[in-house]
Protein backbone atom coordinates (compact mmCIF):
# COMPACT_ATOMS: atom_id res chain seq x y z
CA UNK A 1 0.00 0.00 0.00
CA UNK A 2 2.92 2.36 -0.65
CA UNK A 3 0.62 4.21 -3.02
CA UNK A 4 -1.04 5.81 -0.01
CA UNK A 5 1.94 8.05 0.68
CA UNK A 6 1.86 9.47 -2.83
CA UNK A 7 -1.91 9.75 -2.63
CA UNK A 8 -1.81 12.05 0.38
CA UNK A 9 0.95 14.19 -1.08
CA UNK A 10 -1.19 14.70 -4.16
CA UNK A 11 -4.19 15.64 -2.02
CA UNK A 12 -2.21 18.26 -0.17
CA UNK A 13 -0.70 19.68 -3.32
CA UNK A 14 -4.19 20.13 -4.70
CA UNK A 15 -5.06 22.07 -1.57
CA UNK A 16 -1.90 24.14 -1.71
CA UNK A 17 -0.55 22.83 1.60
CA UNK A 18 2.85 21.59 2.66
CA UNK A 19 3.40 17.83 2.87
CA UNK A 20 1.73 16.33 5.91
CA UNK A 21 4.19 15.51 8.67
CA UNK A 22 4.99 16.33 12.26
CA UNK A 23 2.74 16.44 15.28
CA UNK A 24 1.32 19.10 17.56
CA UNK A 25 1.52 17.84 21.14
CA UNK A 26 -1.64 18.06 23.20
CA UNK A 27 -3.82 18.42 20.10
CA UNK A 28 -4.81 14.78 19.73
CA UNK A 29 -8.48 14.04 20.49
CA UNK A 30 -9.26 11.05 22.64
CA UNK A 31 -10.66 7.88 21.10
CA UNK A 32 -13.36 5.93 22.88
CA UNK A 33 -14.51 2.36 22.32
CA UNK A 34 -17.59 1.86 20.20
CA UNK A 35 -19.57 -1.27 19.32
CA UNK A 36 -17.88 -4.25 17.70
CA UNK A 37 -14.38 -3.18 18.76
CA UNK A 38 -14.50 0.03 16.73
CA UNK A 39 -13.08 3.28 18.13
CA UNK A 40 -14.92 6.59 18.06
CA UNK A 41 -12.84 9.73 17.65
CA UNK A 42 -14.33 13.13 18.50
CA UNK A 43 -12.35 16.13 17.27
CA UNK A 44 -14.15 19.03 18.93
CA UNK A 45 -11.64 21.55 17.60
CA UNK A 46 -12.47 20.74 13.99
CA UNK A 47 -16.08 19.76 14.62
CA UNK A 48 -16.01 16.18 13.38
CA UNK A 49 -16.42 12.71 14.80
CA UNK A 50 -16.04 9.29 13.16
CA UNK A 51 -15.32 5.64 13.86
CA UNK A 52 -12.51 3.32 12.70
CA UNK A 53 -11.88 -0.39 13.48
CA UNK A 54 -9.11 0.64 15.93
CA UNK A 55 -7.55 3.82 17.28
CA UNK A 56 -6.09 5.76 14.32
CA UNK A 57 -2.71 7.45 14.14
CA UNK A 58 -2.92 11.22 14.45
CA UNK A 59 -0.79 13.91 12.86
CA UNK A 60 -1.13 17.65 12.43
CA UNK A 61 0.90 20.33 10.73
CA UNK A 62 0.01 23.83 9.64
CA UNK A 63 -3.61 23.74 8.49
CA UNK A 64 -3.91 19.99 7.92
CA UNK A 65 -4.94 17.23 10.31
CA UNK A 66 -4.87 13.56 9.43
CA UNK A 67 -6.14 10.39 11.05
CA UNK A 68 -5.01 7.11 9.51
CA UNK A 69 -5.32 3.39 10.17
CA UNK A 70 -4.03 0.44 8.18
CA UNK A 71 -5.56 -3.01 8.61
CA UNK A 72 -5.28 -6.46 6.99
CA UNK A 73 -1.50 -6.20 6.92
CA UNK A 74 -1.75 -3.01 4.89
CA UNK A 75 -4.46 -4.25 2.52
CA UNK A 76 -7.07 -1.86 3.93
CA UNK A 77 -6.47 1.79 4.81
CA UNK A 78 -8.93 4.08 6.57
CA UNK A 79 -8.16 7.81 6.47
CA UNK A 80 -9.76 11.09 7.49
CA UNK A 81 -8.01 14.32 6.51
CA UNK A 82 -9.15 17.84 7.43
CA UNK A 83 -7.62 20.85 5.72
CA UNK A 84 -8.42 24.36 6.91
CA UNK A 85 -8.54 26.95 4.14
CA UNK A 86 -7.85 30.67 4.49
CA UNK A 87 -9.60 31.41 1.20
CA UNK A 88 -12.74 33.51 1.94
CA UNK A 89 -14.38 32.02 -1.18
CA UNK A 90 -13.61 28.45 -0.22
CA UNK A 91 -17.14 27.39 0.73
CA UNK A 92 -18.73 29.25 -2.19
CA UNK A 93 -16.33 27.46 -4.55
CA UNK A 94 -16.94 24.00 -3.07
CA UNK A 95 -17.80 22.39 -6.40
CA UNK A 96 -14.55 23.59 -7.98
CA UNK A 97 -12.51 22.30 -5.04
CA UNK A 98 -14.11 18.86 -5.29
CA UNK A 99 -13.72 18.78 -9.07
CA UNK A 100 -10.05 19.70 -8.85
CA UNK A 101 -9.39 17.00 -6.27
CA UNK A 102 -11.10 14.35 -8.42
CA UNK A 103 -9.32 15.39 -11.63
CA UNK A 104 -5.91 15.40 -9.97
CA UNK A 105 -6.42 11.92 -8.55
CA UNK A 106 -7.50 10.56 -11.91
CA UNK A 107 -4.58 12.16 -13.75
CA UNK A 108 -1.79 11.46 -11.28
CA UNK A 109 -2.72 7.85 -10.62
CA UNK A 110 -4.19 6.93 -13.99
CA UNK A 111 -7.33 6.00 -12.09
CA UNK A 112 -10.64 5.02 -13.58
CA UNK A 113 -13.87 6.49 -12.19
CA UNK A 114 -16.30 3.73 -11.26
CA UNK A 115 -18.95 5.91 -9.67
CA UNK A 116 -19.47 9.54 -8.68
CA UNK A 117 -22.36 11.26 -6.94
CA UNK A 118 -23.10 14.58 -5.27
CA UNK A 119 -23.94 14.16 -1.58
CA UNK A 120 -24.84 16.28 1.43
CA UNK A 121 -24.11 15.72 5.13
CA UNK A 122 -25.67 18.00 7.70
CA UNK A 123 -26.36 20.56 4.98
CA UNK A 124 -22.72 20.56 3.81
CA UNK A 125 -21.96 19.73 0.15
CA UNK A 126 -19.85 16.74 -0.73
CA UNK A 127 -18.82 14.22 -3.35
CA UNK A 128 -18.99 10.41 -3.20
CA UNK A 129 -16.30 8.98 -5.45
CA UNK A 130 -15.15 5.46 -6.31
CA UNK A 131 -11.94 5.00 -8.28
CA UNK A 132 -10.07 1.99 -9.58
CA UNK A 133 -6.37 2.62 -8.92
CA UNK A 134 -3.29 0.79 -10.22
CA UNK A 135 -2.10 -2.46 -8.61
CA UNK A 136 -5.65 -3.65 -8.02
CA UNK A 137 -6.50 -0.95 -5.47
CA UNK A 138 -9.98 0.50 -5.09
CA UNK A 139 -10.55 3.93 -3.55
CA UNK A 140 -13.83 4.92 -1.90
CA UNK A 141 -13.83 8.58 -0.88
CA UNK A 142 -16.41 11.00 0.47
CA UNK A 143 -15.20 14.60 0.51
CA UNK A 144 -17.08 17.49 2.11
CA UNK A 145 -16.66 21.24 2.27
CA UNK A 146 -17.52 22.09 5.86
CA UNK A 147 -16.91 25.34 7.78
CA UNK A 148 -13.87 26.52 5.75
CA UNK A 149 -12.52 22.95 5.79
CA UNK A 150 -12.13 20.24 3.20
CA UNK A 151 -12.88 16.95 4.93
CA UNK A 152 -11.82 13.78 3.15
CA UNK A 153 -13.07 10.42 4.37
CA UNK A 154 -11.63 7.52 2.44
CA UNK A 155 -10.97 3.80 2.32
CA UNK A 156 -8.37 2.18 0.08
CA UNK A 157 -8.99 -1.52 -0.49
CA UNK A 158 -6.17 -3.76 -1.67
CA UNK A 159 -6.68 -6.99 -3.66
CA UNK A 160 -6.63 -9.07 -0.48
CA UNK A 161 -8.64 -6.74 1.71
CA UNK A 162 -11.13 -8.49 3.97
CA UNK A 163 -13.13 -5.32 4.65
CA UNK A 164 -16.70 -5.95 3.56
CA UNK A 165 -19.53 -3.61 2.58
CA UNK A 166 -20.62 -3.44 6.22
CA UNK A 167 -17.19 -2.16 7.31
CA UNK A 168 -17.03 0.48 4.59
CA UNK A 169 -20.61 1.56 5.27
CA UNK A 170 -20.02 1.81 9.01
CA UNK A 171 -16.94 3.99 8.50
CA UNK A 172 -18.66 6.41 6.13
CA UNK A 173 -21.92 6.54 8.05
CA UNK A 174 -20.15 7.26 11.35
CA UNK A 175 -19.00 10.70 10.16
CA UNK A 176 -20.81 13.59 11.88
CA UNK A 177 -20.22 17.35 11.84
CA UNK A 178 -20.82 20.08 14.42
CA UNK A 179 -19.12 22.13 17.14
CA UNK A 180 -20.00 24.49 19.98
CA UNK A 181 -23.76 24.98 20.20
CA UNK A 182 -24.25 22.75 17.16
CA UNK A 183 -23.12 19.23 18.18
CA UNK A 184 -22.26 16.69 15.47
CA UNK A 185 -25.15 15.91 13.20
CA UNK A 186 -26.64 12.61 14.36
CA UNK A 187 -28.33 10.29 11.85
CA UNK A 188 -31.99 9.61 12.47
CA UNK A 189 -32.35 7.73 15.75
CA UNK A 190 -34.63 5.27 13.99
CA UNK A 191 -31.63 3.87 12.07
CA UNK A 192 -30.12 2.22 15.15
CA UNK A 193 -33.47 0.75 16.16
CA UNK A 194 -34.14 -0.55 12.65
CA UNK A 195 -30.68 -2.13 12.47
CA UNK A 196 -31.27 -3.91 15.77
CA UNK A 197 -34.72 -5.05 14.64
CA UNK A 198 -33.39 -6.34 11.31
CA UNK A 199 -30.60 -8.34 12.92
CA UNK A 200 -32.95 -9.89 15.46
CA UNK A 201 -35.40 -10.82 12.71
CA UNK A 202 -32.70 -12.44 10.57
CA UNK A 203 -31.38 -14.44 13.52
CA UNK A 204 -34.91 -15.65 14.26
CA UNK A 205 -35.71 -16.41 10.62
CA UNK A 206 -38.49 -13.82 10.49
CA UNK A 207 -37.81 -12.84 6.90
CA UNK A 208 -40.80 -10.56 6.29
CA UNK A 209 -40.00 -8.51 9.38
CA UNK A 210 -36.34 -8.35 8.38
CA UNK A 211 -37.21 -7.10 4.91
CA UNK A 212 -39.55 -4.48 6.31
CA UNK A 213 -36.90 -3.14 8.73
CA UNK A 214 -34.13 -3.18 6.12
CA UNK A 215 -36.31 -1.43 3.54
CA UNK A 216 -37.00 1.38 6.01
CA UNK A 217 -33.29 1.53 6.84
CA UNK A 218 -32.47 1.88 3.14
CA UNK A 219 -34.87 4.81 2.94
CA UNK A 220 -33.00 6.46 5.83
CA UNK A 221 -29.50 5.57 4.58
CA UNK A 222 -29.73 5.09 0.79
CA UNK A 223 -25.95 5.25 0.38
CA UNK A 224 -25.26 2.40 2.79
CA UNK A 225 -24.59 -0.99 1.17
CA UNK A 226 -25.05 -3.06 4.31
CA UNK A 227 -28.89 -3.08 4.40
CA UNK A 228 -28.98 -4.23 0.77
CA UNK A 229 -26.58 -7.09 1.57
CA UNK A 230 -28.69 -8.39 4.42
CA UNK A 231 -32.00 -7.81 2.67
CA UNK A 232 -30.68 -10.01 -0.14
CA UNK A 233 -30.29 -12.83 2.38
CA UNK A 234 -33.92 -12.42 3.43
CA UNK A 235 -35.12 -12.32 -0.18
CA UNK A 236 -33.24 -15.55 -0.90
CA UNK A 237 -34.82 -17.29 2.11
CA UNK A 238 -38.23 -16.26 0.74
CA UNK A 239 -37.16 -17.66 -2.67
CA UNK A 240 -37.35 -14.18 -4.20
CA UNK A 241 -34.10 -14.82 -6.04
CA UNK A 242 -34.28 -11.98 -8.57
CA UNK A 243 -34.88 -9.46 -5.80
CA UNK A 244 -31.86 -10.83 -3.98
CA UNK A 245 -29.80 -10.42 -7.15
CA UNK A 246 -30.99 -6.84 -7.53
CA UNK A 247 -29.91 -5.97 -3.98
CA UNK A 248 -26.52 -7.64 -4.34
CA UNK A 249 -25.95 -5.75 -7.58
CA UNK A 250 -26.39 -2.53 -5.61
CA UNK A 251 -23.84 -3.76 -3.07
CA UNK A 252 -21.34 -4.64 -5.80
CA UNK A 253 -21.71 -1.22 -7.35
CA UNK A 254 -20.55 0.23 -4.02
CA UNK A 255 -17.93 -2.47 -3.38
CA UNK A 256 -17.07 -4.27 -6.64
CA UNK A 257 -14.26 -6.27 -5.05
CA UNK A 258 -16.40 -7.82 -2.32
CA UNK A 259 -16.04 -11.56 -2.79
CA UNK A 260 -18.92 -12.52 -0.48
CA UNK A 261 -21.40 -10.49 -2.51
CA UNK A 262 -20.20 -12.11 -5.75
CA UNK A 263 -20.61 -15.53 -4.16
CA UNK A 264 -24.10 -14.76 -2.87
CA UNK A 265 -25.27 -13.29 -6.17
CA UNK A 266 -23.89 -16.34 -7.96
CA UNK A 267 -25.87 -18.58 -5.65
CA UNK A 268 -29.09 -16.73 -6.46
CA UNK A 269 -28.37 -16.91 -10.18
CA UNK A 270 -27.90 -20.66 -9.77
CA UNK A 271 -31.20 -20.97 -7.93
CA UNK A 272 -32.83 -19.31 -10.95
CA UNK A 273 -31.10 -21.82 -13.24
CA UNK A 274 -28.80 -19.19 -14.78
CA UNK A 275 -25.64 -21.21 -14.31
CA UNK A 276 -23.47 -19.21 -16.69
CA UNK A 277 -23.96 -16.01 -14.70
CA UNK A 278 -23.59 -17.96 -11.50
CA UNK A 279 -20.23 -19.35 -12.59
CA UNK A 280 -19.09 -15.88 -13.71
CA UNK A 281 -19.80 -14.53 -10.21
CA UNK A 282 -18.07 -17.49 -8.56
CA UNK A 283 -15.07 -16.95 -10.85
CA UNK A 284 -14.82 -13.35 -9.67
CA UNK A 285 -15.28 -14.31 -6.02
CA UNK A 286 -12.44 -16.82 -6.27
CA UNK A 287 -10.23 -14.40 -8.15
CA UNK A 288 -10.65 -11.99 -5.26
CA UNK A 289 -10.45 -14.59 -2.50
CA UNK A 290 -9.20 -18.02 -3.68
CA UNK A 291 -9.70 -19.59 -0.26
CA UNK A 292 -13.49 -19.12 -0.07
CA UNK A 293 -14.64 -22.71 0.39
CA UNK A 294 -18.29 -21.98 -0.34
CA UNK A 295 -17.47 -20.48 -3.74
CA UNK A 296 -15.55 -23.62 -4.75
CA UNK A 297 -18.47 -25.77 -3.63
CA UNK A 298 -21.08 -23.58 -5.30
CA UNK A 299 -19.19 -23.35 -8.59
CA UNK A 300 -18.71 -27.11 -8.56
CA UNK A 301 -22.44 -27.64 -8.19
CA UNK A 302 -23.15 -25.16 -11.01
CA UNK A 303 -20.77 -27.09 -13.28
CA UNK A 304 -22.57 -30.29 -12.28
CA UNK A 305 -25.90 -28.74 -13.25
CA UNK A 306 -24.39 -27.96 -16.67
CA UNK A 307 -23.12 -31.58 -16.88
CA UNK A 308 -19.52 -30.32 -16.80
CA UNK A 309 -18.53 -33.13 -14.49
CA UNK A 310 -14.73 -32.86 -14.63
CA UNK A 311 -14.89 -29.15 -13.75
CA UNK A 312 -17.32 -29.98 -10.95
CA UNK A 313 -14.96 -32.56 -9.47
CA UNK A 314 -12.04 -30.12 -9.52
CA UNK A 315 -13.99 -27.45 -7.65
CA UNK A 316 -15.47 -29.83 -5.10
CA UNK A 317 -12.11 -31.47 -4.43
CA UNK A 318 -10.72 -28.00 -3.74
CA UNK A 319 -13.61 -27.38 -1.35
CA UNK A 320 -12.95 -30.53 0.71
CA UNK A 321 -9.21 -29.85 0.60
CA UNK A 322 -9.76 -26.40 2.09
CA UNK A 323 -12.32 -27.68 4.60
CA UNK A 324 -12.17 -31.45 5.19
CA UNK A 325 -15.16 -31.19 7.55
CA UNK A 326 -17.53 -29.57 5.06
CA UNK A 327 -20.28 -32.20 4.85
CA UNK A 328 -22.16 -30.55 2.01
CA UNK A 329 -19.06 -30.48 -0.20
CA UNK A 330 -18.37 -34.17 0.48
CA UNK A 331 -21.97 -35.00 -0.42
CA UNK A 332 -21.84 -33.03 -3.66
CA UNK A 333 -18.52 -34.63 -4.61
CA UNK A 334 -19.97 -38.09 -3.93
CA UNK A 335 -22.94 -37.25 -6.13
CA UNK A 336 -20.72 -36.13 -9.02
CA UNK A 337 -18.51 -39.23 -8.74
CA UNK A 338 -21.66 -41.39 -8.85
CA UNK A 339 -22.81 -39.52 -11.98
CA UNK A 340 -19.43 -40.31 -13.53
CA UNK A 341 -19.97 -43.96 -12.56
CA UNK A 342 -16.89 -43.76 -10.35
CA UNK A 343 -18.74 -45.56 -7.58
CA UNK A 344 -15.69 -46.62 -5.57
CA UNK A 345 -14.67 -42.96 -5.31
CA UNK A 346 -18.20 -41.85 -4.38
CA UNK A 347 -18.57 -44.21 -1.40
CA UNK A 348 -15.94 -42.69 0.95
CA UNK A 349 -17.36 -39.21 0.42
CA UNK A 350 -20.88 -40.43 1.20
CA UNK A 351 -19.51 -42.03 4.36
CA UNK A 352 -17.65 -38.89 5.35
CA UNK A 353 -20.80 -36.83 4.81
CA UNK A 354 -22.76 -38.95 7.29
CA UNK A 355 -19.88 -39.04 9.77
CA UNK A 356 -20.00 -35.25 9.82
CA UNK A 357 -23.79 -34.95 9.72
CA UNK A 358 -25.68 -38.15 10.59
CA UNK A 359 -29.01 -36.32 10.28
CA UNK A 360 -28.43 -35.34 6.64
CA UNK A 361 -31.43 -37.31 5.33
CA UNK A 362 -30.95 -36.49 1.66
CA UNK A 363 -27.39 -37.81 1.76
CA UNK A 364 -28.46 -40.86 3.75
CA UNK A 365 -31.20 -41.66 1.24
CA UNK A 366 -28.94 -41.17 -1.77
CA UNK A 367 -26.13 -43.30 -0.32
CA UNK A 368 -28.53 -46.10 0.61
CA UNK A 369 -30.02 -46.01 -2.89
CA UNK A 370 -26.53 -46.33 -4.41
CA UNK A 371 -25.73 -49.32 -2.20
CA UNK A 372 -29.06 -50.94 -3.07
CA UNK A 373 -29.11 -50.38 -6.83
CA UNK A 374 -25.53 -49.72 -8.01
CA UNK A 375 -24.72 -51.47 -11.31
CA UNK A 376 -21.31 -52.32 -9.86
CA UNK A 377 -21.70 -55.51 -7.83
CA UNK A 378 -18.64 -54.66 -5.76
CA UNK A 379 -20.38 -51.52 -4.50
CA UNK A 380 -23.83 -53.02 -3.84
CA UNK A 381 -24.51 -53.91 -0.21
CA UNK A 382 -28.17 -54.49 0.62
CA UNK A 383 -27.63 -55.08 4.33
CA UNK A 384 -25.72 -51.82 4.77
CA UNK A 385 -28.34 -50.02 2.68
CA UNK A 386 -31.10 -51.21 5.04
CA UNK A 387 -29.09 -50.06 8.06
CA UNK A 388 -28.51 -46.66 6.46
CA UNK A 389 -32.06 -45.94 5.36
CA UNK A 390 -33.95 -47.21 8.42
CA UNK A 391 -33.07 -44.13 10.57
CA UNK A 392 -34.29 -41.91 7.73
CA UNK A 393 -37.59 -43.80 7.66
CA UNK A 394 -37.95 -43.38 11.40
CA UNK A 395 -37.14 -39.67 11.20
CA UNK A 396 -39.89 -39.20 8.59
CA UNK A 397 -42.32 -41.51 10.49
CA UNK A 398 -42.41 -43.91 7.52
CA UNK A 399 -44.46 -41.33 5.60
CA UNK A 400 -41.99 -40.23 2.91
CA UNK A 401 -42.60 -42.30 -0.24
CA UNK A 402 -39.14 -41.64 -1.67
CA UNK A 403 -37.42 -42.84 1.48
CA UNK A 404 -39.68 -45.91 1.61
CA UNK A 405 -38.86 -46.60 -2.04
CA UNK A 406 -35.19 -46.74 -1.06
CA UNK A 407 -36.01 -49.00 1.90
CA UNK A 408 -37.84 -51.38 -0.44
CA UNK A 409 -34.89 -51.48 -2.85
CA UNK A 410 -32.49 -52.09 0.03
CA UNK A 411 -34.55 -55.04 1.32
CA UNK A 412 -34.73 -56.48 -2.18
CA UNK A 413 -30.95 -56.31 -2.59
CA UNK A 414 -30.59 -57.92 0.85
CA UNK A 415 -32.89 -60.75 -0.28
CA UNK A 416 -35.87 -59.94 1.96
CA UNK A 417 -38.49 -59.73 -0.77
CA UNK A 418 -41.50 -59.78 1.55
CA UNK A 419 -40.24 -56.61 3.24
CA UNK A 420 -39.43 -55.13 -0.15
CA UNK A 421 -42.98 -55.70 -1.38
CA UNK A 422 -44.45 -54.35 1.85
CA UNK A 423 -42.57 -51.08 1.72
CA UNK A 424 -42.87 -50.62 -2.03
CA UNK A 425 -46.63 -51.02 -1.71
CA UNK A 426 -46.74 -48.46 1.09
CA UNK A 427 -44.66 -46.03 -0.97
CA UNK A 428 -47.09 -46.35 -3.88
CA UNK A 429 -50.05 -45.76 -1.55
CA UNK A 430 -48.48 -42.55 -0.26
CA UNK A 431 -47.82 -41.32 -3.80
CA UNK A 432 -51.44 -42.06 -4.76
CA UNK A 433 -52.65 -40.25 -1.63
CA UNK A 434 -50.54 -37.20 -2.47
CA UNK A 435 -51.96 -37.18 -5.99
CA UNK A 436 -55.53 -37.27 -4.68
CA UNK A 437 -54.79 -34.46 -2.21
CA UNK A 438 -53.55 -32.25 -5.04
Amino acid sequence: MKLLTSFWLTVLLVLGSAALSGRTLGDEPAATKSGGGWQKTVDATRGIQFEMPAKPQFSHKDNTTKYGLQADGGETAYNVAIHKSDDPNFVAGAAKVLDKLRDTLVTDFKARILDEEEIVLGGHPGRDLMLKLPDGLTLRQRSYVYDQQLVQVMVVLGPKSTAGPADVARFFNSVQFGRGDNPPTTPDADAAALTKQARASIEAGRWDQAIDALTKLIELEPKSAEPYFYRAIAWEKKREFQRAINDLTVVLKAAPDNAASHNNRGWNYALLGDYDRAIADYDEALRLAPEIVMSHKNRGWAHFAKKELDEAVTDLQNAVRLDPDFAWAHFNLATVFAAQRKFAQAVPHFKRTLELNPDYLVARNQFAWLLATCPDAKTRDGKQAVELITPACQATEFKNPYVLDTLAAAHAEAGDFDAAIKWQTRACELVDQDSRDE
